[in-house]
């Protein structure tokens, strides 16, 4: 019966066979069908059949996806199969009900419908697979892979071809990530050492291929460490030129997670500068974040609105911080003694859990009150705020200057303040301002490249956006004098800062330097502008 239906398939044109014996047999059956060789009987049967197994399938495959509890953790592919499961059925169900009319619908539409839904779910499931192996508590998926697949060699639960199929997979997923370093990367140290960094997994997977010859585990565990040592540095260096780490799990702070993970590779007998690094880069995270939130807590504790819960959840905050901090001084000993390691590890997850946890309860109080949008970064504050609680920056909220009637005076021009002027009394340039100046001084010089400077411009775009959105809920106009004024200069700052981006935007195209003085020009205009505004609401 094999033979059979092996002789039947080698009937299909090569591009056409499936790695589905089910759906060649009824492609087979169509070529038969406008052949003429076979009644409508035999190949709606062979429809049929196609279509009890997709439904099962499908069945079988939610089943699994609701049972591991993967519907939040990777969405995307699931859906991807989900809609391709939707696609294949409906090429069957519409083959089944027009097959029968070849004028109107030539069969060999059928036939092209059919291969190129199943290739879709074909496809879609092996990116789903590769998403579920790719998950777990390792910072790269590839890692998170070979461990699973180790796993099953050693229990004898995966044959030879399964695992030589994925050590190719992963071998063609580096050498793609090789030519996009060569092409993207323009930067030559860095490029340098992303090539070495890939270099040591490739090697990895060299050494792991040497297992079928001598079927030896030892060849899997050294080339693991190896290929484990390789992702780590092209993750390092991903963290390096975006300024975020990008590890998941185990804690909901990908920034601790990277410091996790680097600690651990230490643990490991790895390279012991992947965790100074991580722990360099870590710490004025921490402290800044540390410092937002004492802004925040001393703010609620002074005020007489603020209520029990919310109470509650900044001392669970600050033991979160308080843990985070003890993992500090244990990383640095760590190097030398690596059982502190496991402890400033206890440390950050617990730190992690206990931040995110307030955070959440926190976030849910302030979307279920009234909140007030900060004009720099779009944070919802509390209305009793007179800072944002994420940027740190003055509120300027016009509309409680139009409740209150300050008196805005009627121009806002920049002054300069007189150098006797104390600290407190000086305005400060807005953080999202300063960042973008700073951005484009280091393109000036060169010390970033078109591609990171191109990140900082859309994170400005995001946060143009933002504000954008908060001021379109202000009033067009106001009776009051003094409201217009402060409307009218708000808007005219969303505005340089607007014509700002656009000029950073025009150097990414034509690297000429007048637009980089365009859009340093038009900036430190925005930047007097919300000077002023901050100054108002400081007065009041």
């Amino acid at each position: 019966m094999q033979s059979h239906q092996n002789s039947r398939t080698s009937q299909l044109d090569e591009s056409l066979v499936t790695p589905s014996l089910l759906t060649n047999r009824l492609l087979t059956c169509c070529l038969d069908f406008q052949r003429r060789n076979i009644g409508w009987q035999i190949i709606s049967q062979a429809l049929e059949d196609c279509l009890r197994n997709a439904t099962a399938s499908r069945e079988t495959f939610l089943a699994q996806v609701n049972k591991n509890g993967l519907r939040e953790v990777i969405p995307a592919p699931i859906d991807m199969v989900v809609e391709a499961f939707h696609d294949y059925g409906q090429a069957l169900i519409f083959t089944r009900n027009t097959i029968q009319d070849p004028v109107n619908y030539p069969v060999n539409s059928a036939i092209m419908l059919i291969h190129d839904s199943y290739m879709e779910l074909y496809d879609a499931l092996l990116a789903y697979e590769w998403a579920y192996l790719g998950q777990g508590d390792e910072p790269h998926p590839a890692l998170n892979l070979l461990q699973k697949s180790i796993s099953a060699v050693h229990q004898k639960l995966m044959p030879d071809e399964r695992f030589n199929e994925i050590l190719d997979r992963l071998w063609s997923y580096f050498m793609a990530e090789q030519d996009d370093a060569d092409h993207n990367i323009e930067d030559e140290d860095l490029k340098e050492r992303r090539t070495d960094a890939i270099r040591q997994a490739l090697s990895g997977i060299e050494i792991m291929d040497n297992y079928f010859d001598a079927y030896d585990v030892n060849y899997l565990l050294t080339g693991y460490e190896r290929c484990h040592q390789g992702c780590l540095l092209i993750i390092e260096q991903i963290q390096e030129t975006t300024g975020e780490a990008l590890a998941d799990a185990p804690t909901p702070s990908p920034q601790v997670n990277w410091v996790i993970h680097a600690a651990k590779a230490v643990i490991d007998g790895l390279n012991p500068e992947l965790l100074i690094k991580a722990q360099a880069w870590f710490e004025p995270q921490l402290n800044e974040s540390f410092f937002r939130f004492e802004q925040y807590a001393n703010m609620a504790t002074e005020s007489t609105s603020t209520t029990q819960t919310v109470m509650q959840q900044i001392v669970i905050a600050r033991n979160g911080f308080d843990q985070l901090n003890r993992a500090l001084p244990l990383l640095r000993l760590g190097l030398d003694r690596r059982h502190l390691l496991v402890k400033a590890i206890h440390h950050l997850e617990e730190g992690a859990k206990f931040i995110h946890q307030a955070w959440e309860v926190l976030d849910k109080i302030e979307r279920e009150g009234e909140t007030v949008p900060c004009t720099h970064c779009g944070f919802a504050n509390a209305p009793t705020d007179r800072v944002c609680r994420k940027c740190g920056a003055k509120l300027m909220v016009v509309m409680r200057v139009m409740q209150e009637n300050v008196q805005v005076p009627a121009a806002l021009p920049a002054q300069s303040q007189p150098e006797s002027s104390t600290a407190s009394d000086r305005p400060e340039v807005p953080a999202h301002i300063a960042r973008l100046l700073k951005a484009i001084e280091s393109v000036r010089a060169g010390t970033i490249g078109l591609g990171e400077f191109g990140q900082h411009t859309e994170w400005g775009r995001q946060l143009l956006n933002t504000a954008v959105q908060s001021t379109s809920r202000l009033p067009e106009s106001s009776p009051d004098n003094t409201v217009n004024n402060a409307l009218s200069s708000l808007r005219s700052g969303l505005q340089n800062f607007r014509d700002a981006l656009k000029a950073m935007d025009a150097y990414q195209r034509d690297c000429y330097q007048y637009h980089l003085d365009d859009a340093s020009a038009l900036l430190h205009q925005a930047c007097q502008i919300f000077v002023a505004l901050q100054q108002l609401t400081k007065r009041r």
